[in-house]
């Protein structure tokens, strides 16, 4: 087959697949159970590294230990906890709460 050939066929195939509507995927929003898994997992995945870090340090004292442990999970939990509160949010400001935790049990 000559080469201009195959560009004629390409570029109609081409042409084809730009008047097609393909469509595209909608991004699909967790359900509060698994919003709330996934962030179990995030905790769970912090605290290890936290207590990795924390076993190779040196404290003055246990209130130095308590104060670094509470600040390092305080943050964490922030962060790990953000998926859940969002659509917690989501569902306080559309009135939907009492769905929100049966969704949950």
């Amino acid at each position: 087959m000559k080469s201009s050939t195959l560009a004629t066929i390409a570029a109609i195939l081409g042409g084809i697949l730009l008047l097609v509507d393909v469509p595209t995927p909608t991004p699909v929003k967790p359900t509060p159970v698994d919003a709330l898994l996934g962030c179990y997992v995030a905790d769970r995945q912090s605290k290890i590294e936290i207590l990795t870090e924390m076993a190779g340090m040196e404290f003055r004292d246990d209130q130095e230990r308590c104060d670094w442990w509470n600040s390092e999970i305080d943050a964490a939990r922030t962060e790990d906890m953000q998926p859940f509160v969002d659509l917690l949010a989501e569902a306080i400001e559309a009135g939907k709460l009492l769905e929100f935790a049966e969704g949950l049990k």
